[in-house]
Parts: C-alpha cells; structure tokens; sequence
C-alpha cells in the first residue's frame, strides 16, 4: 500500500541551465516540470532504477518493456532542467526519456544537446533519448498484455514504512536550496565523477581532453588596465570573482566553476577594460580552481587603507590626493581661476 504526495505547487522557471550560457527551457514551452519529487522518491528506493519519463502529452506510457520505472511528466520533457536529469543519474538512475510521444521532440533534443554532448565526454552513458516506441512486454496475464504502472512526477509514491520513517536512508542527500542551477549542474557531475575521470586518465584522448573542447558558460574574463577598483566581483551574483592580494600585486581571479556567464561584471566595469575572450571549457569548469583575470601592482593608502593601483610610489589613493589637493571637496573650471 502505498500514500501519494500532496500535489506540487505552481512550479518556478529554472533560469540558466549552465550548458555555454544563460539558457531556459526549450523555446515555447512555459510551464516547466520539475523532478523534485522523482529525486526524493529516488534516494529512498535503495538501489538502482531504470527511470522511463514521459512527457505529460505522451498518449500511452504504460506500453513499454517491463523493468522500467515508467514516470508521466506534468509538462513536456523539453522544459526539464538539464541539471535536474543529472542530479538523477547522480542518484544513481538510468534515465531514458521518450520522444515518440512528444509534441516537440526535436526541440528536446536541442534543449538536452549541450547536456548531453558533456555527459557523453565525460564518460557518463546514463541518460539517453528514444525517438521510436520501445517493444512492449511479451508476457500475457489473464489474456491480456501487461501493462505497465505510470507514476505521475507531482504525485511520487510513499510507502508507509518509509512515512512512518523506519526506511528514511541515514545519508540524507545535500540540499540544492540557496544553489543557482549551474551550481547543481556542476555538483551533479562531480558526483558523477566527471570531474575526475580524465585527469586519472590523462592521456590526449581521454575525456579530459574531449571536455576541454566544450564550451562552458564562463567566458574568459580579462582586463588590460584593471584599477583593482572590486566594482565586478560586487557585482558578480553567484562570487565567481576574488582579489587576492600579496606582496604589492593585487590579482583578480575568476573561479568558472561558479560563473555562469551572465557578463554583469563586464557590463559594469566603470573603466571599460573589463572583456571576454572566448569561454573557458568544460574540463576547466569542473577542475574547480580559480583562473587569473588581472594582476595589478597596488599599494595601500596612508590616510584611508584602501588598496589602489600605483606605478610611481605615489602613498595616497586618488580619492584623499583629490582631497589634500582640495580640503574643500570643489575646484575652479579650467580657465576660471
């Protein structure tokens, strides 16, 4: 016997997906289907399942090959979140998703492309599409052809050893709440051991280099002229950008692992020298440490403490020249004095 969860609540975008850029869902398709609750019932199952998800238009899931999990999403698949798929392989699912009952498959497979294409790099074989409809079960039961159980993804069972909470699993999974979707999506392939997998390798064509040549969403930032001002790493929304400073030589360092490649440091940059130059790979992304964008001889201000730039000895900041030059805080126009 089993107890159903109460239905979902109205489900919210995902935003970036974190595969080459800002990207949402596939186009046209607004309400998103969120597999919260298939991770949940995931993680209290306890060994490994063959997930089969269907997209809530698909006209007859139950038709299929038994030892499937089958699960009806409640929107298209194409407005699945690609860190969502991953976070079930990372729970140690095989994901299959069913095309052949889709209103729009082939935007499905563009809105999985960049997903896909770093999984299959990475080594990871566990998420794959089916375009035809799979062979249906050969077996018969009273003269009739099976069919199989389709669980809805706003509904997951619950069975009452696990509500009374004698199966609640003693390695309770980390909570993606507070996470942006690039930080789950990266979370999910270390779990995976994407991350891992080529620089155990290391050879040319393992998958080191094979993630190397996938653009990932952080571009690569750099800055000829950097005032090591701190404009871009308070405007940075996920802390992808730190100054770290030592000896007199200030740098700014991107980590891309965090970046999601909004570009809001570059757009905010007060002295413009701040510029992406192409986009730093996936391999890059998920080895996790910081790349350099500026390195910048500073000096720390006598009167206030601020570092700032210098290249001549100067020991006061431009602002507290500025004043020493002018207690009063004004000046004359040139040519009225």
């Amino acid at each position: 016997m089993t107890a159903a969860h109460p239905a979902a609540g109205p489900a919210e975008p995902d935003g970036p997906t974190g595969l080459g850029g800002p990207a949402g869902p596939a186009a046209g398709l607004d309400a998103p289907a969120e597999l919260g609750g298939v991770r949940a019932w995931l993680r209290r199952a306890g060994e490994p399942v063959h997930l089969e998800l269907a997209c809530a238009e698909h006209p007859d899931p139950a038709a299929g090959p038994a030892g499937r999990t089958v699960v009806r999403l409640t929107a298209c698949a194409g407005s699945v979140a690609a860190h969502e798929l991953v976070e079930l392989l990372a729970a140690g699912a095989t994901v299959t998703l069913r095309l052949d009952g889709c209103e729009a498959p082939e935007d499905v497979r563009a809105h999985l492309a960049g997903v896909h294409a770093v999984l299959t790099a990475a080594g990871v074989t566990g998420l794959r599409l089916e375009d035809a409809p799979p062979p249906r079960d050969g077996g018969r039961r009273l003269g009739r052809r099976r069919a199989r159980p389709v669980l809805d993804a706003a509904h997951m069972p619950l069975s009452r050893r696990h509500l009374l909470g004698l199966g609640a699993s003693t390695d309770p999974a980390p909570d993606p709440t507070g996470l942006t979707a690039h930080e789950r999506l990266v979370a999910a392939l270390h779990a995976l051991g994407a991350g891992e997998a080529g620089a155990a390798e290391g050879g040319p064509a393992g998958p080191a280099a094979a993630l190397a040549t996938l653009p990932g969403p952080a571009p690569r930032l750099r800055a000829r002229g950097c005032t090591a001002c701190g404009v871009c790493l308070r405007a940075c929304p996920t802390g992808a950008l730190s100054m770290r400073d030592a000896g007199g030589l200030t740098t700014v360092l991107q980590d891309p692992a965090a970046c999601d490649g909004c570009r809001r440091c570059v757009d905010l940059c007060p002295t413009s020298v701040l510029s992406a130059e192409g986009a730093w790979g996936w391999e890059r992304v998920l080895a996790g440490d910081p790349a350099p964008v500026a390195t910048v001889t500073t000096t720390t201000c006598a009167r206030c403490g601020t570092l700032f730039p210098t290249s001549s000895g100067e020991r006061l900041c431009p602002v507290c020249a500025f004043r020493r030059r002018n207690p009063f805080g004004s000046t004359f126009p040139v040519g009225q004095r």
